[in-house]
């Protein structure tokens, strides 16, 4: 009897604890939040919230605030370094998992494994020392502080994310769906590509989205090789894009926010929350898939 009450008394610690914590969690994200809003407040009392995302024009000597050049580059360095780094990091998640022998495959996992430990300003001095040069000469142009070669360094960046969520979604695919595929006449390669990934599709996804959203808050590694340029990209052609330099929300943050005072640090957190918005949307599409997996399941 003893016994019993003892074991329940455990469980009941255990039980706050966990909610304590929970708890902890939830109030830090809420007070950042909170902090943010209030700190962006002067702003949107002197500059409409449309002008500013809609606008391209910062210059906080003349009290012109608008971010829409940030914007654009974030997405333009977000989106390549997916089409690069989301397919490389699939195919490299499916050759651990599914075709690889043990030994190789533990040997990359370690690699990619490597990669995630490596600090971002890291990736930033390799951008700045080796990828620069390259894409300078490789494209004869004036300098290779470009948003492609940040594009370059952030699908650097995704890949550990990508590969290891993809790994472990394909290797919980059960057994008895290879078996059925094979057994039907299927080939190896038939059963990955049109069974398995099929199956796994929600973990996948979710690997691609986290992936979407590391790139889109990375900051120091994308300072460092961007040029920070505080200019619109040029649109069209779009290559012009990529070849010119850029300024990303969270380079201007980290830019700016040492000696920013009054209205100008007040817009500096309001390009805080219109990032911490973006980052809302991919957590709620990452939620949103995460059900239809389970649904489909």
């Amino acid at each position: 009897m003893n016994g019993i009450r003892t074991k329940l008394r455990i469980d009941a610690i255990f039980k706050t604890i966990v909610f304590f914590f929970t708890i902890v969690s939830v109030v830090a994200l809420a007070a950042i939040l909170i902090f943010t809003l209030l700190k962006a407040i002067p702003l949107f009392q002197e500059v409409n919230l449309i002008d500013f995302i809609t606008s391209d024009v910062w210059s906080p000597s003349t009290n012109q605030f608008g971010i829409a050049s940030f914007i654009v580059a974030s997405v333009l360095t977000t989106i390549l370094a997916c089409l690069i780094g989301i397919p490389i990091g699939l195919y490299t998640a499916i050759f651990i998992s599914e075709i690889a022998p043990k030994k190789i495959a533990s040997l990359v996992l370690f690699a990619v494994e490597i990669l995630a430990s490596i600090p971002s300003v890291i990736y930033g001095f390799f951008g700045l020392t080796v990828m620069v040069p390259l894409v300078q000469q490789l494209f004869n142009i004036r300098s290779g502080t470009t948003l492609f070669t940040a594009s370059i360094i952030l699908a650097l960046m995704i890949l550990p994310t990508v590969v290891s969520l993809s790994t472990s979604a394909l290797k919980a695919v059960p057994k008895t769906i290879d078996e059925g595929s094979l057994a039907l006449g299927a080939t190896k390669m038939q059963t990955i590509l049109k069974t398995k990934i099929p199956y796994a599709k929600s973990g996948i996804l979710t690997s691609c989205l986290l992936g979407l959203g590391r790139a889109l808050g990375e900051t120091m590694a994308v300072m460092l090789v961007a040029g920070n340029a505080n200019m619109m990209p040029q649109l069209f052609p779009i290559s012009e894009a990529y070849l010119s330099s850029g300024r990303t929300l969270t380079g201007n943050i980290i830019m700016e926010l040492a000696y920013a005072s009054g209205i100008h640090e007040a817009a500096l957190f309001a390009t805080g929350v219109v990032l911490f918005i973006f980052v809302c949307i991919i957590n709620i599409v990452i939620l949103r898939v995460k059900k239809r997996g389970v649904a489909h399941s």
